[in-house]
């Protein structure tokens, strides 16, 4: 049987606390959930379906996040923070 130490530490949400986790080996990853990309899909169908045109589900894919590609990720979150100050 194995404890917690030998255990993969997983968190939801590449949030700020999150993502200095992993950059201190607190966590081993998370997921990084696009909501640009989310928002962006769904005003899409929403245009789509305001048009009278038929819609189906649609999945925006999420992407894993640990030590190896943290610094890309980083970027991205403050790229993303950054348009959000620009807007809120």
């Amino acid at each position: 049987f194995f404890g917690l130490d030998s255990a993969r530490k997983m968190k939801m949400d590449a949030i700020p606390d999150v993502m200095k986790s992993i950059g201190s080996g607190k966590i081993d990853s998370t997921l990084w959930q696009d909501g640009i990309g989310q928002g962006s899909k769904a005003a899409e169908l929403a245009i789509a379906a305001a048009k009278g045109e038929k819609v189906s589900d649609s999945f925006v894919p999420f992407a894993v996040v640990d030590k190896a590609n943290l610094s890309s990720f980083e970027k991205r979150a403050a790229e993303r923070d950054a348009l959000v100050k620009k807007y809120f």
